[in-house]
């Protein structure tokens, strides 16, 4: 994944901020300093000499520079759906709007409809308040078709925007599963359990403390005896 100099440069970043924010000895400075140029590091030493936090130290480095490839991936289709779900908000609100004008255009026709009714039935109609409540029929008819016609405009609008926010939520997903596949899990080997238990009490004390960090740090797989994560 150094592919980039971007990527190159933020990985040597997060080592360079680790060594010097940890206590480390000199042994476990220089495994650490490995870890961009090295696919493979061995880091040895009698008990408390602080191998597995040593690896605690590289795991977070790698995690932390995980989250971040893979969000500067998915950066742009995080942004193209937050356009869409703001458009699609808009065309929403358009459309209640719309709806609302309709409705008080509906309204206000079928008054003028039980108003005409009560002019006939009274035999008024010859006088000029019948005329003129046909000329106000006939403006509340052409207003409520254009409102229908404008609310028609705007769900079509919307559908449309819904649809397309729906298909780019989908390609996010797909991405994100495809980054996933590519960078692969930081897989990590204990020859006892409870060495693999202190290593992720320590992995998991940290995520917590990154809680408001990227989403794709938090998945953990325990698998060891009797596991049934």
């Amino acid at each position: 994944y150094l592919d980039t100099a971007w990527r190159t440069d933020r990985l040597a970043y997060l080592i360079a901020e680790s060594i010097k924010t940890h206590s480390f000895d000199p042994g476990q400075q220089a495994a650490i300093a490995q870890l961009d140029k090295r696919n493979f590091i061995l880091v040895q030493g009698p008990p408390g000499t602080g191998k597995s936090y040593t690896g605690v130290k590289m795991a977070q480095i790698l995690a932390q520079f995980r989250g971040e490839v893979m969000d500067e991936q998915l950066q742009s289709s995080f942004t193209r759906l937050a356009t869409l779900d703001t458009q699609v908000r808009a065309a929403n609100n358009r459309l209640a709007s719309a709806k609302v004008l309709y409705g008080t255009a509906q309204q206000k026709l079928q008054e003028l409809k039980q108003r005409k009714e009560t002019l006939q039935k009274a035999k008024m109609t010859r006088d000029p308040i019948y005329e003129r409540c046909q000329r106000e029929l006939e403006a509340a008819r052409k207003e409520r078709d254009q409102w229908a016609a404008v609310c028609a405009k705007y769900n079509k609008t919307r559908d449309s925007l819904t649809t397309a926010r729906n298909n780019r939520q989908t390609e996010l997903q797909q991405d994100r599963a495809q980054c996933t596949r590519d960078f692969g899990p930081i897989v990590v080997v204990t020859y006892k359990n409870h060495s693999l238990d202190e290593f992720l009490l320590d992995i998991l004390a940290w995520l917590e403390a990154r809680r408001t960090g990227p989403s794709s740090l938090e998945g953990i797989v325990r698998i060891g005896s009797r596991s049934k994560s």
